[in-house]
């Protein structure tokens, strides 16, 4: 019974990862809705398991507070919030404050499902920092994100081949921004080049361990699969952080042959694999058809070119709001409220509704000002930098496995904190989640830390699965 108690969230938390994409990258409303009692059941019950355990989830301090710092941060703006904003008549509807000097939303219907959201998220990020302190956990986590990308993957490919006009089961003709489930083709470009540098990972770990060989022709095809369906998907900007990603994999891994050349020979399955992938990612984006959508927008790059181009207007707003957004910014949510009181002066150069800035730094310093972008940054770059001077000082004590596994996380999110510059896949909740994700297993790296000669009997696989897991 108390096993059943403790792995219950742990299952949950991989349907999330299964669900959040496949659910139109929870983009909807009531896809939202049901993801955020999801992971409120989640949380509820890795506390219950704690307390069945009698035993405190190990966190680390850094992630720890600053998730309680954003969290107090998001419920003070609401709870102090100084007004509301009614959509039918575009007007401010002043509220009673605690403390009518202190900082609050100024938009409260968006900023309270906004912060309960962050909260879940936040909570969620530190539930996978103890989660992934456990090694099968850990390849569970990272299996279930290449899995579900894959999936994902394949129903775009196969929309592009049928010729399909909108997501299979949604509404027709909703243009050339979908993608798989993604209505968005930014934001499905985001997702695959989160998830590709993941497999990437568990095929190089296939040939390190030297597993069987229809588990490296899996995630071989795997990986030709994802790559061929970000450059079939018309997102310019994920084209191209995929191509540098790739650049960087290139060098990486040849860095990894000729560090192990000095002591044995270079598999030729290295050598094969890469020029595979490199052939058959080229035949796939030919034989999906995804080309000529993608060249059709590169033909209209050297249109956009220039300095009226309306993202680099929002840009500019973006810039002149952050003073008048403070310490503690204008609130959760409050871009798409705010943003239209500072575009009066030019006209028509800006038009529509801009939901989002297309640039996640800029607005998350308009919606959470100074303070909150500070410990956002802490908890996301924090995770990145502490990973790597953990593989750096430990290198001898980690598992050439675990390094992968590091390599491929970091790449990933590297690729999507650049595009997160362009675009807004933080926006986007499924994004969020699977960043939450794999910034808890890079927060959980001290665990990968083993004796130094324990490691060299764990490198040649000679302890028993019970005593594995015990000793990382």
């Amino acid at each position: 019974m108390l096993e059943l108690i403790v792995n219950a969230p742990r299952w949950l938390m991989l349907g999330a990862l299964i669900y959040a994409p496949w659910a139109y990258g929870t983009t909807l409303p009531w896809t939202v809705n049901v993801l955020n009692v999801l992971l409120g059941v989640i949380l509820v019950l890795w506390i219950v398991g704690c307390l069945a355990r009698s035993s405190w989830p190990m966190i680390p301090s850094v992630p720890k507070y600053a998730a309680l710092c954003l969290c107090l941060q998001a419920w003070w703006m609401v709870l102090n919030a100084q007004s509301d904003y009614d959509t039918n008549t575009f007007t401010f509807i002043s509220l009673s404050p605690f403390l009518k000097s202190a900082p609050g939303t100024l938009h409260r219907a968006l900023s309270l499902p906004a912060a309960l959201s962050a909260t879940l998220l936040l909570g969620t990020g530190c539930f996978c920092c103890d989660l992934a302190r456990r090694p099968i956990w850990k390849k569970r986590l990272l299996v279930t994100i290449a899995l579900t990308g894959v999936s994902i993957v394949m129903l775009g490919l196969a929309e592009r081949l049928s010729g399909a006009d909108g997501i299979l089961w949604g509404a027709a003709n909703q243009g050339e921004t979908f993608f798989a489930t993604f209505r968005y083709h930014a934001n499905a470009g985001s997702y695959l080049n989160l998830v590709w540098p993941v497999i990437a990972g568990l095929l190089f770990a296939a040939f390190k361990k030297e597993e069987e060989r229809r588990v490296k022709i899996f995630w071989g095809a795997a990986l030709v699969i994802s790559l061929a369906g970000v450059f079939v998907n018309a997102s310019r900007a994920a084209n191209l952080i995929a191509l540098a990603l790739m650049a960087v994999w290139g060098a990486w891994v040849w860095l990894q042959m000729k560090r192990e050349s000095s002591h044995r020979a270079i598999h030729p399955a290295y050598i094969v694999v890469a020029v595979l992938v490199l052939v058959m990612i080229v035949a796939g984006v030919a034989a999906f058809g995804g080309l000529d959508t993608s060249l059709r927008r590169w033909g209209k790059f050297d249109e956009e070119l220039t300095s009226r181009n309306p993202r680099l207007l929002v840009a500019q707003i973006c810039m002149r709001m952050i003073p008048s957004a403070g310490l503690l910014g204008f609130g959760p949510a409050t871009f798409q409220t705010a943003f239209p009181y500072y575009t009066k002066e030019l006209g028509q150069e800006i038009s529509g509704v801009w939901l989002y800035a297309h640039d996640d730094y800029l607005q998350t310093l308009v919606e959470w000002g100074w303070a909150g972008s500070f410990f956002w940054a802490i908890y996301v770059l924090g995770g990145v930098a502490f990973s790597i001077l953990t593989v750096l000082r430990y290198r001898h004590q980690i598992s050439s496995t675990d390094r992968i596994a590091w390599f491929a996380i970091v790449s990933a999110v590297a690729g999507l904190l650049i595009h997160a510059s362009m675009d807004f896949p933080l926006q986007v909740p499924s994004i969020e989640l699977y960043l939450a994700a794999l910034l808890g297993v890079l927060w959980s790296c001290r665990s990968w830390i083993a004796k130094p000669d324990l490691l060299k009997r764990l490198e040649k696989r000679t302890l028993p699965s019970s005593r594995l897991a015990a000793v990382r």
